[in-house]
């Protein structure tokens, strides 16, 4: 009688550790930031020309600090059109450099920066997706990387069509 109290006591503390992990891994995850990049032309569409913007979120419950976008260069360069003198170019690829470094956004908030033009005469952009990687941490020092794919286009209707 004895030893079965002794198994079902041990029993009932193995499920109590193993619960608290859970519950403990659980709250990690959800309570962290959440950073995402998108490209949005910001409700500025035109019949000569749409700029865009490449804005970055923190839609977690905590804020993230030390963000940076990163890119494959080669792939980068093969998509863009202008040369690489264009002022435009110079501030797509600061994005994706060290003056880029975003210090923190906090929870709910978003930061943008220009990020091209949509036009029949000199288009910024050839192709309409860029794979980035988007690096950050915690306040606590818990780092995160996510590779996010962006939509260069018009964010109006997912898929070029909507109703004005």
């Amino acid at each position: 009688m004895g030893s079965l109290s002794l198994s079902i006591s041990a029993a009932a503390f193995l499920v109590s550790i193993i619960s608290f992990y859970y519950s403990r891994r659980a709250w990690n995850e959800s309570n962290r930031p959440l950073v995402t990049a998108r490209v949005s032309s910001l409700g500025m569409g035109g019949n000569a020309a749409i700029p865009l913007s490449i804005v970055v979120e923190n839609t977690g419950n905590r804020p993230a600090k030390s963000i940076r976008l990163s890119v494959d260069k080669t792939k980068l360069n093969s998509i863009l059109l202008v040369n690489e003198s264009d002022s435009l170019r110079r501030q797509i690829e600061r994005c994706f450099s060290d003056e880029g470094f975003i210090p923190v956004i906090a929870n709910g908030r978003q930061v943008s920066n220009s990020f091209g033009l949509l036009c029949e005469d000199e288009p910024t952009w050839r192709g309409d997706r860029l794979d980035i990687q988007v690096s950050y941490q915690d306040l606590d020092g818990r780092s995160f990387k996510h590779t996010i794919p962006l939509k260069i286009g018009e964010d109006a209707g997912f898929a070029s069509g909507f109703w004005t």
